[in-house]
């Protein structure tokens, strides 16, 4: 054997020791695996173990979320804040301990068993409140009002145990003793310990034994008003007869009398106040604006056609005073006038014996004297005349009265003509406003009414002046009658064109009124929600008249002292509304047909 050949070892072919040799692969892998599925299947387990001894804590924690319901509608609750959508209130919290009783109340934990003779079939159907006609086996909304399908459990008794001497069965009279406590808004909660509603957040009043004894029934329609006890809204046994048997002194179509305890009227925000005799305003406020005195203005003509030889008076706003030239004019007209005038005063001069001739010239003269005062001259300037021998061809034209030149319609050298307005002067003394009062206010404006004017320029100062004239006619644009008043202005600083608030004396007699948010306007009707005890609500149709300063005067439907409600009143509004519409289905088929299948008490639950 050579060296370079190997030397054969048996042992290197033998296998190797257990626990020597190497794994295979995804050994290690597959235990991972093994070990993770076993414990889950543990975890797993433990999960369902305390889940049903009830002691898991996530429970725990779903037994503390918040729900929310609406105070005006209890029977709406949501997981989630925000509004009613009846009536936009903000939901408030319920508290959890009320939570846990309602559902205590509404869900029996399994297992337990109610020890009764009778044999009872549940079934559950779904109504519309406002449409009872409208039934369903699944919940939704109602094809005509599109209110959500309320969920009715009706139980029908198979076997009745014999009724006691109060006319009750067994079960029935058991509870009656058992409950004490009731609340005032859902009668169905009742309790055999003080607390609060679940529903509501009312306290539970106590009742006493005798007043949970009813009377026995003996019809269908006795029965259907004791079932419609559990109807969202109604807190009366006798569902319509106790609704609609006091409808009140003035009552509304559509409404009926309600009820809020204090605490849901602290939420709601509900303010009140009295019906008193008080002064509906003692002013009438308008506006206008000022002009001139009418009867303190004058056009300035020229009688007698000639050229402006000069022009006293050239700038528009110039004052005058009365008397002052305000041009000269050349007339060839009023030169032939003059010269005929003086050819009569001649004649009248030279004496005759003819008595005829004399008592001629006279008229003659007169006649003369007259044309040329009808042209425009004074008398002073045709006596002037008289004494001299020379005509002017022309005439000087004065101002009539003192006052501003508004208008100048003439130029140095201009043709004028009689038809021709050449100045307009205004005396502002005193001005006139001319305003505009609201039909409402009409008959309480006449003539010499005092009025108070403020203008713009002169902040806080009151310019005192009266109604000079009321127009007879109302403008059929505005709707308004326009009235003029008469201001003194004797430091002229009231300016014509000014924009006027005026403030009028009104008469100031007492009227029966209320504020204006107290009145709810229906269209054809107006009413007002009249408080009795702080706690009932009654509607009131009421005769409305004027109104001025938010105040509303009641010529008939109130009194003196009732308390009406101003604000939030819309809230009580929509309420009496439901509580009509769900009293006014007493008397429908639907309901009558519902009511006669059983006795039971039938409760209502909103379908989610």
């Amino acid at each position: 054997m050579s060296s370079n050949e190997k030397h054969y070892d048996p042992l290197d072919h033998e296998p190797l020791p257990e626990g020597v040799e190497a794994p295979p692969p995804l050994t290690h892998t597959m235990a991972i695996v093994r070990w993770t599925i076993l414990i889950g299947i543990s975890v797993f387990a433990l999960i369902m173990i305390l889940s049903s001894l009830g002691l898991a804590p996530w429970e725990a924690r779903a037994d503390d979320i918040v729900q929310y319901h609406c105070p005006m509608h209890p029977t709406y609750i949501s997981n989630q804040p925000g509004e009613c959508p009846i009536c936009g209130m903000t939901l408030v919290p319920m508290d959890n301990k009320d939570t846990k009783a309602l559902k205590t109340q509404k869900t029996p934990e399994a297992g337990e068993k109610k020890e009764t003779k009778d044999e009872k079939t549940v079934t559950t159907q779904y109504v519309c409140p406002m449409h009872p006609e409208v039934t369903s086996d699944k919940p939704g909304d109602c094809p005509k009002c599109g209110m959500h399908l309320v969920a009715v459990s009706t139980a029908v008794k198979k076997e009745s145990a014999p009724p006691d001497k109060t006319g009750k069965s067994g079960q029935a009279a058991a509870q009656a003793e058992v409950a004490k406590y009731v609340c005032p808004m859902h009668p169905e909660v009742t309790s055999d310990k003080p607390g609060d509603c679940p529903k509501c957040g009312m306290h539970l009043e106590p009742v006493s034994a005798d007043s949970t004894k009813a009377a026995p029934q003996d019809s269908a329609e006795s029965s259907q008003m004791d079932d419609m006890k559990g109807m969202p809204g109604m807190e009366s046994s006798e569902l319509k007869s106790d609704t609609m048997s006091d409808m009140g002194k003035a009552p509304v179509p559509g409404l009926v009398p309600i009820t809020i305890e204090p605490e849901r009227l602290q939420l709601i925000g509900i303010r009140t106040a009295p019906v008193e005799k008080r002064s509906l305003g003692d002013k009438i406020d308008i506006v206008g604006f000022v002009t001139p005195d009418e009867t303190h203005m004058s056009n300035v003509n020229s009688r007698i056609s000639g050229w402006v030889v000069d022009l006293f008076v050239d700038k528009t706003g110039q004052y005058v005073q009365a008397g002052e030239p305000l041009m000269s004019l050349y007339s060839q007209d009023l030169y032939q006038a003059e010269q005929d005038f003086m050819v009569a005063r001649d004649a009248l001069k030279n004496s005759s014996s003819d008595s005829l001739l004399m008592s001629m010239r006279r008229q003659i003269h007169s006649a003369a004297r007259q044309r040329l005062n009808l042209l425009g001259l004074t008398e002073s300037q045709i006596d002037e005349l008289e004494k001299t021998d020379l005509p002017s061809a022309q005439m000087t034209i004065v101002s009539p009265f003192s006052g501003y030149v508004l208008e100048k319609n003439v130029l140095p050298g201009q043709y004028l003509s009689p038809n021709l307005t050449l100045f307009t002067i205004a005396d502002l003394s005193n001005v006139w406003v001319l305003g505009d009062v609201y039909e409402q206010n009409i008959p309480y404006v006449h003539a010499n009414q005092k009025a108070y004017m403020t203008l713009t320029a002169f902040p806080g100062e009151k310019f005192q002046g009266r109604i000079a004239y009321v127009y007879p006619s109302v403008s059929e644009k505005t709707r308004t009658l326009k009235v003029r008043l008469q201001f003194p202005n004797p430091s002229l600083r009231i300016k014509p064109g000014m924009y006027a608030d005026v403030e009028i004396d009104r008469s100031r007699d007492q009227v029966l009124a209320v504020p204006a948010g107290a009145v709810l306007d229906g269209g054809d009707v107006q009413y007002a929600f009249v408080v009795h005890d702080g706690r009932h609500f009654e509607p009131r149709k009421v005769t409305v008249g004027r109104s001025s300063d938010d105040w509303v005067e009641i010529l008939s439907g109130l009194e003196p002292g009732e308390e009406v409600v101003t604000s939030a009143n819309f809230l009580i509004d929509s309420e009496s509304r439901l509580k009509a519409a769900v009293a006014g289905m007493a008397g429908m088929p639907g309901m009558n047909e519902s009511a006669a299948k059983s006795k039971e008490p039938v409760s209502f639950e909103h379908a989610h």
